[in-house]
């Protein structure tokens, strides 16, 4: 049988020179210096699986330093600490509470309920990336014969679809205040918590004293590459890697 399939030839367009142009787009657009390529060709490497990977040891260290936490877990992105987060808090069936406005609603493909059968209760976010506190407790859920039990609010700090806005410590000791008295731990998307310590004049170890899980924080905001990001449980360390591991791996 004759193939009569036409075909309409199509002429490459050569991408337009933005060399010396400074792309807003996002600030995920970075790449790495030449020295950082080098330090990557040249970094000492091993087994992470088994724990024998110098370099993600000392970066987990440092990191679980700089935030004031127990312990780190490398991740390659930002998603993936969230996402990791998420499946250690909440079993299959149970409840995340996050912002109407929050990545992990918006950019993160649906993750939480397509991988972990976690589905999310929004509550609005005000112009200032806050939810408000009344409105989060009637979110909590009441543990009954038909309703999820609610196992993780989410806030994100700086917020990104809010304008960048930064969340201020004291809505930060309010909102920790309410997780204590419900018993629900409180997760922060920080992917650019860098951002909202230097706005706030404080350091990152104070602007995540406040958290009961989390955060996840993204180096690809301050330090230029492309990827990585750690995650801060305050539940065992283990359990996050050996959560985050398949998908490290994939």
């Amino acid at each position: 049988m004759t193939d009569t399939t036409s075909y309409t030839a199509t002429t490459s367009v050569a991408a337009p020179d933005l060399s010396g142009v400074i792309d807003l787009r996002s600030d995920t657009v970075t790449r790495p210096t030449p020295s950082m390529r080098r330090a990557m060709a040249e970094a000492v490497v091993g087994d992470d699986q088994y724990g024998d990977d110098p370099t993600v040891n000392e970066l987990e260290a440092q990191a679980a330093e700089l935030m004031g936490k127990e312990a780190a877990v490398f991740v390659p992105s930002g998603t993936m600490g969230n996402l990791a987060s998420l499946l250690s808090r909440c079993d299959r069936g149970m409840e995340a509470v996050v912002g109407s406005e929050c990545h992990i609603l918006w950019y993160e493909m649906s993750g939480a309920s397509a991988l972990g059968g976690i589905p999310l209760m929004t509550v609005p976010n005000d112009r200032l990336g806050q939810l408000d506190l009344d409105r989060v407790e009637q979110a909590i859920r009441q543990p009954g014969a038909t309703s999820p039990v609610t196992g993780l609010i989410c806030v994100e700090n700086t917020h990104n679809r809010c304008g960048g806005t930064v969340l201020s410590m004291d809505y930060l000791r309010q909102l920790r205040e309410l997780s204590l008295r419900r018993g629900v731990p409180v997760h922060m998307d920080g992917a650019r918590i860098f951002n909202a310590a230097a706005a706030s004049h404080i350091g990152s170890k104070r602007g995540s004293s406040t958290l009961t899980s989390g955060p996840v924080v993204t180096f690809s905001r301050r330090y230029r590459p492309s990827v990585f990001s750690t995650l801060m449980p305050r539940a065992p360390s283990s359990c996050a890697r050996l959560i985050s591991s398949p998908w490290n791996w994939a």
